[in-house]
């Protein structure tokens, strides 16, 4: 069974903070367009290389970070 934790922190370095966690909580890599994409959504832009705005399939607009 597959568990979702949010967590938000103050950091200066969020990249580096962000790997840490990964690794501590098991969180294995996927770009998160890649199955929304499979679903029939479009990628709209990408900022900092970690935040999406995406278009559903009837072209709404949303955003997804990594």
């Amino acid at each position: 069974m597959a568990i979702r934790i949010e967590l938000t922190f103050d950091t200066r370095d969020a990249v580096s903070l962000a790997e840490f966690w990964k690794v501590a909580l098991g969180y294995e890599d996927e770009p998160p367009p890649a199955p929304l994409v499979a679903a029939g959504g479009s990628v709209q832009a990408t900022f900092d290389g970690h935040h999406v705005v995406m278009a559903g399939p009837e072209g709404n607009e949303f955003c997804v970070a990594a």
